[in-house]
């Protein structure tokens, strides 16, 4: 099946509210996909965005920053808390990327050290999938390596790859176990359709043409069974002469014609 490059972005609070005028303008502007920021138990701007963004034919998915700091159990109750927003949804938002990103600079700050990210991330992955919604990582190979130890734990999971090369192609990546990823994070904090705050994304689609091809060597139509000529065989008559008379061979062998050039659909 074919593939192209769709445009995707995402957003978060700093974004605001995306509107019914706004969210047409992006999918004119040709964005395909949206991932809306689950902040916290205080902050729901994301109501005010999927609506929008759902009614304008645009694919939404989501994001829950993971603070590490917290541990596995604060994380559980938060992402617990993200799939009671998206449940609201019934299924149209069923993806949410696990942002692996946390720094240093951050309150409480991220210890490269002795952060619980192996836990963290699996009990993440465990609530999601039980609450019934797919999971992926989003990250990039400076944090990745150092952060997560470049662990190779989730290389089956989509990778959502940051990238600001400002190029919409999606490279190929050497970390964690992943060599492509599944979409790439190219620019950020740019302004797009007058929706401030946003980053472009590139990701991969797969195109379904209706036109059908036509087969290379198309089977052969069967041939139909030969129908047999209706002979119809004049019977013998029985000859009153005795054995040898000269008539009696002369009326076999004329049937005899008869019936070869019946065969052949003759007529005499």
């Amino acid at each position: 099946m074919p593939e192209e490059q769709a445009l995707a972005i995402d957003m978060s609070n700093y974004t605001g509210s995306v509107g019914t005028v706004k969210a047409r303008n992006l999918a004119k502007a040709g964005v395909k996909r949206a991932i809306v920021q689950l902040v916290n138990e205080r902050v729901y701007t994301h109501d005010s965005q999927i609506p929008s963004l759902l009614a304008a034919d645009i694919e939404v998915q989501s994001y829950v920053y993971l603070w590490f700091s917290g541990g596995p159990d604060f994380m559980e109750m938060r992402m617990n808390w993200a799939c009671d927003q998206l449940d609201k949804y019934e299924g149209k938002v069923g993806f949410i990327w696990l942002d692996c990103e946390q720094s240093d600079q951050d309150d409480p700050p991220f210890d490269y050290v002795h952060a619980p990210v192996s836990p963290t991330i699996r009990k993440c992955i465990e609530v999601a999938t039980e609450r019934g919604y797919n999971v992926g990582i989003y990250t990039a190979a400076w944090w990745w390596i150092p952060g997560a130890s470049n662990s190779t734990e989730w290389s089956d999971l989509p990778l959502w790859n940051c990238n600001y090369d400002l190029d919409p192609d999606l490279d190929p990546v050497d970390f964690g176990g992943w060599t492509v990823p599944r979409m790439e994070q190219y620019q950020g904090n740019t302004t797009l359709q007058d929706v401030p705050y946003i980053d472009l994304n590139s990701y991969i689609v797969q195109v379904i043409k209706n036109e059908q091809p036509m087969p290379e060597n198309p089977p052969a139509s069967p041939e139909p069974e030969p129908v047999l000529p209706n002979i119809n065989i004049p019977p013998i008559e029985e000859s009153k002469s005795v054995s040898g008379d000269s008539s009696s061979k002369e009326n076999i062998i004329a049937i005899l014609i008869r019936l070869i050039l019946s065969l052949f659909g003759k007529k005499i």
